[in-house]
């Protein structure tokens, strides 16, 4: 399954109605629907009951749903994770100097290193 679908059915899980779900996407309604369409074709089932005022998750739904927030949190870790790296908060750091520069240059180094980004 797409993980772009799951997530844009974890939306539609959570508003309520397509509508909603592309709002707060930011998408039209039909992109949604469609999203969805191709979603259900590929789970073989109807995932929502449409009604008037939005939609009832199915069974098939409900658990499909449960998956798409779970993906949705584990990509959220990933990308805080990244983050962590990217901006120097976490991670290995792995020096190497002659033996000059690490009795005299390197301990200045490391503390300013270590005010700058503590653990």
């Amino acid at each position: 399954m797409d993980a772009q679908r799951l997530l844009v059915f974890r939306e539609i899980a959570r508003a309520g109605s397509l509508g909603a779900a592309a709002r707060a996407l930011g998408w039209t309604q039909p992109a949604v629907s469609q999203h969805l369409r191709q979603l259900e074709r590929q789970a073989g089932t109807a995932l929502v009951l449409r009604h008037p005022r939005g939609v009832r998750l199915t069974e098939a739904g409900q658990v499909l749903a449960r998956h798409a927030e779970a993906l949705s949190a584990r990509l959220r870790a990933a990308e805080e994770d990244l983050a962590e790296l990217v901006e120097l908060r976490a991670g290995t750091l792995r020096l190497a100097a002659f033996p000059s520069a690490s009795a005299t240059l390197v301990p200045a180094a490391v503390t300013a290193l270590r005010a700058e980004h503590p653990a």
